[in-house]
């Protein structure tokens, strides 16, 4: 039996491994610098002129305590999932019109999962 768990937990722990080497460092650091400006992923950093993106994966739009929110943000209503952070990327103001980023879009695909799976990785 114990055989059993160390076997599960070996593949568990390869493919939360695997999981996170799929970001490429370079794309990451080229995308992530321009969000950066603006935001952190640092649990607790509030420093940042926007948002605070640690562990935005899975929240409601406009949800973060202590953040001053547009109101169009707050309206959306908007579970903030990995397709749902790409499309907002690619488009900001057509997924949440009216939305205050300043922050025109991204539009390299390839740019858009480097910084997606940066936030993915900033849950852990």
């Amino acid at each position: 039996m114990a055989a059993s768990r160390a076997v599960v937990f070996a593949l568990i722990s390869c493919s939360a491994i695997a999981d996170q080497q799929e970001c490429d460092p370079m794309r990451v650091s080229q995308g992530w610098n321009q969000c950066a400006v603006c935001h952190s992923v640092m649990e607790g950093d509030n420093s940042a002129f926007g948002p605070n993106l640690h562990g935005v994966l899975g929240r409601i739009s406009g949800s973060l305590a202590g953040y001053a929110f547009s109101e169009a943000m707050v309206k959306s209503r908007l579970t903030w999932t990995q397709s749902a952070m790409d499309v907002f990327l690619s488009a900001p103001q057509s997924l949440v019109p009216g939305n205050a980023m300043p922050y025109g879009a991204v539009s390299d695909p390839a740019e858009r999962a480097a910084i997606i799976c940066k936030l993915a990785n900033s849950n852990n």
